[in-house]
């Protein structure tokens, strides 16, 4: 692959930006934040997220936010594997009070149970 056909690959994509449980993306306060005297410039985080939130500043050896509605909500795979520390998110309670609200439950407790055949752990009985 060449570097002319990457280009378009780092962009907001909107299957990532889908409502999150019925709830609109854009309301949920959900991002990393690079702590730049942290970081190390190691890229881990940038290569490690498969929804491109991240770009990487080669002048600057530093990793930076550009999509941040690209950021599924709830995961912190970047901040995990961040070898400093650099990376933060807002308090787990943001996404506790979304699910408290009962039309997210149900749009959960709906979607899980679409899913049934998909995600079930229990073996599909063969007759």
């Amino acid at each position: 692959m060449n570097r002319c056909s990457l280009g378009n690959r780092y962009h907001r994509e909107t299957r990532f930006t889908r409502d999150w449980h019925g709830v609109p993306r854009n309301e949920i306060s959900w991002s990393p934040k690079v702590d730049e005297d942290v970081c190390i410039g190691c890229g881990t985080c940038v290569t490690s997220c498969g929804r491109s939130v991240y770009k990487f500043d080669f002048t600057r050896k530093k990793a930076v936010v550009t999509e941040r509605m690209n950021c599924k909500v709830g995961c912190m795979t970047c901040s995990t594997s961040c070898p400093t520390k650099a990376i933060s998110f807002p308090s787990r309670r943001v996404i506790l009070d979304l699910k408290d609200r009962p039309e997210v439950r149900h749009a959960i407790e709906d979607e899980l149970l679409a899913r049934r055949e998909e995600v079930s752990s229990e073996p599909t009985p063969t007759c």
